[in-house]
């Protein structure tokens, strides 16, 4: 954020304080400012109203009223995130940069696509499968299916990044853990489209 979001910042902020029921003085409204610098005025009002949803959910706002801090804010955008993802087609804010998480990700989705293939489970169409189609040319079914992947693999370097950016380091644990939750979102994408294209192909074979 920029200096002058300051003044819009802590409106929002204290918005969210009065919904959490907490009492907020100056020097938590500059430690939430300095903790949450790296995050764009337009996220942090999205990452509000985010909260001030979750907390309708009973649990979600015992959870908070334990314990609130800036690190609430950033897994608040990371949830608000993931669930942008509920079409394999939707546009996100994850892009390309090339660096060491982009890499890792990369990596990480080679390896479960293998892991899965070795299960018996293929992103890919049957004809596409059993070798009747060149891989090299996906179909739209295959380029579908594949689709929840990617965009997954993506959020999760995206969440890796800010992760690191925000504590200095990431567990192998935590990289491990959060990748296999980015897949299992992946795969629930992936299963409402083989049902879909199931639900087609016997509709035209009728």
């Amino acid at each position: 954020m920029l200096s002058t979001d300051r003044e819009e910042f802590v409106k929002r902020l204290r918005v969210l304080f009065a919904g959490l029921d907490k009492p907020l003085g100056e020097a938590k409204e500059t430690a939430f400012w300095k903790a949450l610098a790296q995050m764009s005025l337009i996220e942090f009002s999205r990452c509000c109203d985010f909260v001030l949803e979750e907390l309708q959910d009973a649990d979600k706002r015992k959870e908070y009223l334990r314990s609130f801090s800036p690190g609430e804010i950033w897994q608040a955008k990371r949830r608000l995130r993931s669930r942008t993802f509920s079409r394999p087609d939707h546009e996100t804010e994850t892009t390309w940069t090339g660096d060491s998480w982009d890499t890792r990700a990369n990596e990480a989705l080679m390896g479960y696509i293998g892991d899965q293939a070795r299960l018996g489970i293929h992103y890919c169409d049957d004809a596409t499968r059993m070798g009747l189609n060149s891989s090299r040319e996906p179909t739209d079914e295959t380029r579908q299916l594949i689709a929840p992947l990617i965009a997954y693999k993506n959020a999760w370097a995206t969440d890796m990044r800010e992760i690191h950016s925000e504590k200095g380091f990431v567990s192998k644990d935590e990289q491990v853990r959060q990748f296999r939750a980015c897949m299992a979102r992946a795969d629930e994408e992936v299963k409402r489209l083989r049902e879909w294209y199931a639900t087609r192909r016997a509709g035209q074979a009728a």
